[in-house]
């Protein structure tokens, strides 16, 4: 877990959080009232060097040819092929052929839709956001090679003020990165991943309910975060 506030509240658990992660690294300062458990660092590490962003290099896609996504009910099962839509409105079981997903608006998964997919990225365009609605099985894999290994959701690198809404059921996961670098990213009660690599990018990162990420990301082919930190000699 890594903050580049420099703020006096760069991290906050709260509440009842019960929190674990391997380390902690702020610019500004950590502020814990509930549970933060480390399972590799003593304490959280403040007043860090700003991480620069991993995944700067990733191209962006194209957005041409864009159409409407389909008009499927809760009692259909479809596949869908890659393309650029201008928005997805989910429902029933659908599965995704691997490849890149443009959205030019926006991703709703509704509540009681089964959608799973290995291999793919999706990619917001603009203010385009994810909305995973609580009660959604969602079971998504990133590409393992390519120009978007390890992208699972990529956001529009210039759309702040956007809001991506991430929930699903006991069941779901989220094996690959999902960036949004000047975008909101909110992981909401009962979306959880089991198990997997879950990496979390963005401009802010809200943690609710009983909301958890897979964390193992060995042979996943995700950025490495990486930090350094200031030792300084006092005589």
């Amino acid at each position: 877990c890594f903050a580049n506030s420099i703020a006096e509240d760069s991290v906050e658990v709260t509440g009842s959080a019960d929190v674990q992660t391997d380390c902690m690294s702020a610019s500004g300062t950590v502020q814990v009232s509930a549970t933060l458990t480390l399972t590799e660092c003593v304490a959280p590490y403040e007043h860090a060097d700003v991480v620069p962003d991993p995944y700067a290099d990733v191209p962006v896609p194209t957005a041409t040819g864009c159409t409407a996504g389909p008009r499927n009910n809760p009692r259909e099962t479809i596949a869908m092929r890659p393309g650029c839509f201008t928005s997805l409105d989910l429902k029933g079981t659908v599965s995704l052929d691997p490849g890149v997903y443009v959205l030019t608006g926006d991703l709703t998964i509704n509540a009681g839709a089964t959608v799973s997919g290995t291999g793919v990225t999706i990619y917001f365009e603009g203010t385009g956001s994810a909305r995973f609605n609580g009660g959604a099985t969602i079971q998504l894999n990133a590409p393992t090679t390519g120009a978007y290994a390890g992208m699972l959701l990529f956001g529009d690198r210039n759309a702040g003020g956007v809001e991506h809404r991430i929930n699903g059921n006991s069941t779901s996961f989220f094996n690959g990165a999902i960036y949004a670098r000047d975008s909101d990213i909110s992981m909401l009660g009962g979306g959880r991943s089991v198990g997997g690599c879950t990496q979390v990018v963005a401009r802010t990162i809200t943690f609710s309910g009983n909301s958890q990420v897979g964390m193992d990301c060995t042979g996943w082919p995700v950025e490495d975060i990486r930090t350094s930190r200031l030792i300084t000699l006092v005589e």
